[in-house]
């Protein structure tokens, strides 16, 4: 959606993105959930926990395309945000990925492809 992948290198710095996106309270739940305090950034221990940034928000301010971003679908959003949830318990499974409605006009071109199939299998 930004042109490039959003987080890669060092894991730590990745960590500190992860807290300015999703903010910081739901990255520190989850380093709980797993053990994993000691894993969370000396730099993001004491300040008050951020909030969540809109996805939207995010993407406008990390993009050199913001005139692409007018083309992106709020279904996309949707979906996205759904996926980039913190906490595994409430992130969208990937059964329901491939349900939401982002993705419905690929179930109906799948339809239209299997029908078409099956009726050239018959003959007709």
């Amino acid at each position: 959606m930004i042109g490039k992948s959003p987080f890669i290198g060092d894991p730590e710095q990745n960590i500190k993105d992860i807290a300015n996106l999703r903010g910081s309270e739901d990255l520190w739940e989850v380093a709980k959930l797993h053990n994993r305090e000691s894993s969370f950034p000396e730099e993001l221990y004491g300040k008050q926990f951020s909030t969540s940034m809109n996805l939207r928000e995010w993407c406008q301010k990390n993009t050199k395309r913001r005139n692409f971003l007018s083309e992106i679908p709020s279904s996309l959003y949707d979906l996205v945000d759904k996926c980039l949830t913190v906490n595994p318990r409430l992130r969208i499974t990937a059964e329901d990925a491939l349900k939401h409605e982002f993705l419905a006009p690929t179930h109906e071109n799948l339809r239209k492809q299997r029908e078409l199939k099956q009726g050239n299998q018959l003959g007709l």
